[in-house]
């Protein structure tokens, strides 16, 4: 029979073919999707906040000492891996950090499922942006989570950490108020380069999957026996997929280049 019209023609009722095999899905509200998608929004949100408002008060910040030396006359010689400028209009700030590598993630992983999705059915669409959304939101909260908790533990100071504490010489303190001073403590790991690397891994693996890398011909959900990827735009696809890699990777520099991160 001819797939591409028993597919067309299975489009009211859910019911889809992938090959010789049918495949029945039920409609996105009458299955345990949205029950999941929850579910994944939870575990993001938890993944974002739960570090500085439930763990941060319980076990704190690792406090390290603050490196300085004192010689005999009485001069102060600081640590000169700490003692970079301040840079306050960083390349890359944190709205611009969230909207790139949440907001357009999610656009673009919305738009593309429905627009093409790997199935065609009316049911099919609703499922290809849920799996694509939802390993989003699980991506980024379980990578800011692991993030911040790694950075109370380990507490390491910032390139630029006697300026944004703005320690005071004649006291050996800091000067700042207690939420700089904890900024400034609090270097590794880069939390623009996870989160950056987090939102833009999902996109760059969901192109990669879309030009069919890694996949074996029989095992593609194609209408047409054409061998797809070897044709161009698969190698296209897979050329641009890797672009949000190099925006991340971009991200992650700049922090080195701003004095928030040391190398």
């Amino acid at each position: 029979y001819d797939e591409e019209e028993s597919l067309n023609s299975s489009a009211s009722n859910c019911t889809t073919v992938e090959g010789r095999q049918g495949l029945t899905l039920l409609p996105y509200s009458a299955s345990y999707f949205p029950r999941e998608l929850v579910v994944c929004i939870v575990i993001s949100l938890f993944g974002v906040y739960s570090p500085s408002i439930i763990f941060r008060p319980l076990i704190g910040i690792n406090m390290r000492p603050i490196p300085y030396q004192q010689l005999g006359t009485g001069d102060i010689v600081l640590d000169l891996g700490l003692n970079n400028p301040l840079v306050e209009e960083v390349t890359v700030p944190s709205a611009l950090l969230i909207h790139s590598s949440i907001t357009l993630p999610l656009i673009v992983l919305i738009v593309v499922t429905f627009i093409s999705p790997r199935i065609k059915s009316a049911c099919y669409r609703f499922h290809d942006a849920h799996a694509a959304v939802c390993t989003l939101l699980t991506t980024i909260g379980m990578s800011e989570f692991v993030t911040q908790m790694v950075k109370m533990y380990v507490g390491r100071l910032r390139p630029n950490f006697y300026a944004l504490c703005e320690f005071d010489p004649s006291t050996l303190q800091c000067a700042a108020n207690q939420a700089r001073e904890m900024e400034g403590r609090q270097s590794f790991p880069s939390g623009h380069s996870s989160l950056s690397m987090a939102g833009m891994g999902v996109l760059a693996l969901f192109f990669l999957g879309r030009a069919n890398i890694g996949r074996k011909n029989q095992e593609r959900p194609r209408i047409s026996n054409q061998s797809f990827g070897s044709s161009w735009k698969s190698k296209t696809t897979a050329f641009f997929s890797l672009i949000p890699l190099a925006y991340s990777t971009f991200v992650a520099s700049s922090r080195l280049v701003d004095n928030w991160h040391h190398p």
